[in-house]
């Protein structure tokens, strides 16, 4: 791979090096919409989650389950999150079994660690990746912003 400083470039701006300075800076400039975007939308997230708990226990503490407006209908409800702790899987399971459950029980692997075993399999061990393998490669730009 060779790298070139644009900004050195030694001959007069050909079509080719102005397309690539014009396609930086349009990808530049939306990466930082981009994270600037993402960064309001992890502000406003915290305050509406501040909101719903709030009202959530109004609700509760009126004894309503809902109540409609002309906005809609706002519901309280208790979404429940369940999972075994990492080194007490194996008798997460059992337990299951025991129960009669097992039906629930998914073997899983970790989608990046997957992938990242796949690619050096691929590229470094140099080995046959059987067609049952899903693979799919993003082309992804790397930028290292100027302090």
């Amino acid at each position: 791979m060779s790298k070139i400083d644009l900004n050195s470039f030694a001959i007069a701006d050909d079509d080719e090096v102005k397309s690539i300075k014009n396609q930086i800076k349009i990808f530049d400039d939306l990466k930082t919409k981009e994270k600037a975007s993402f960064e309001k939308a992890e502000e406003v997230k915290a305050k509406r989650i501040i909101a719903e708990r709030i009202l959530y226990d109004l609700l509760k503490s009126v004894g309503f389950e809902s109540i409609k407006t002309k906005l809609g209908t706002f519901s309280r409800r208790d979404d429940w999150y369940a999972s075994f702790d990492k080194d007490k899987k194996r008798e997460g399971f059992q337990w299951l079994s025991d129960l009669g459950y097992e039906d629930l029980i998914h073997e899983t692997i970790n989608a990046n660690t997957f992938a990242a075993f796949i690619k050096e399999l691929k590229l470094k061990e140099k080995v046959e990746i059987p067609d049952f393998v899903n693979i799919t490669i993003m082309k992804k730009i790397g930028v290292t912003k100027k302090k």
